[in-house]
């Protein structure tokens, strides 16, 4: 998902219907739902594992922030939530099935020359 691609439309539309986007890093901070990382080292698994996890976060959030837009009347901004939490959704399911082998295993390649 491309987070800043996502940030600039939904902001672009909260501006466009009269609302209050976000304006500082301060804010960002106080308001962010999903914790930081400092730790020193952390292994590829368990990125993977934080950044699933946190994707989860996001889908939700962005289900929440649907219903209003449901309760309103707001068929724009539930659409592009709608194209948001399936991309979302595409990737975590993605990140969780194994991934394809990229080259043919060995044996296959013997058997193909003969």
């Amino acid at each position: 998902m491309e987070i800043y691609a996502t940030t600039d439309d939904l902001a672009e539309r909260v501006r466009r219907i009269g609302g209050r986007t976000i304006h500082s890093i301060s804010e960002i901070s106080r308001l962010q739902s999903i914790k930081d990382n400092d730790k020193p080292f952390v292994s590829a698994k368990d990125m993977l594992k934080e950044l699933m996890a946190d994707t989860k976060t996001v889908i939700k959030a962005m289900r929440a922030a649907h219903e209003v837009a449901d309760k309103h009347d707001d068929v724009a901004s539930a659409s592009i939530l709608e194209n948001f939490i399936d991309a979302a959704e595409s990737a975590t399911g993605s990140c969780s099935r194994p991934a394809a082998p990229v080259m043919a295993p060995v044996t296959d390649l013997k058997q193909r020359k003969e």
